[in-house]
């Protein structure tokens, strides 16, 4: 939690007061509280599962790993080339299936 006027140990409290920290339970709370800010900044800033790298490059090992079992080798650096198409692909997808959307759509935008 960022400390008041920058002097080291001082901290803010959630009703905007400094105080310095005294008991292990102020550390403890303080600590609770800033994973708690985080994690609310995390939900706020979140976007759909299929825009994850993180999850692209988790099917995507698994299916080296299948692949491997069969006597094909995909490498690091192809590994990496195939999550960026995926996700250029499914963006590009996206982008064209909305404006198909729009296309077939009944109705004027206001």
């Amino acid at each position: 939690m960022a400390g008041c006027g920058g002097v080291h140990g001082v901290r803010k409290s959630l009703r905007g007061e400094c105080y310095v920290p005294s008991k292990p339970s102020d550390f403890i709370k303080l600590e609770l509280i800033k994973n708690y800010q985080e994690a609310k900044k995390m939900n706020e800033e979140s976007k759909p599962i299929w825009q994850s790298r993180t999850l692209w490059g988790v099917v995507v090992m698994v299916i080296a790993a299948v692949v491997d079992n069969f006597g094909y080798k995909i490498d690091g650096g192809e590994q990496v080339d195939l999550i960026d198409f995926i996700t250029m692909a499914i963006t590009a997808g996206a982008g064209l299936f909305a404006a198909y959307g729009r296309i077939i759509a009944t109705k004027k935008i206001q």
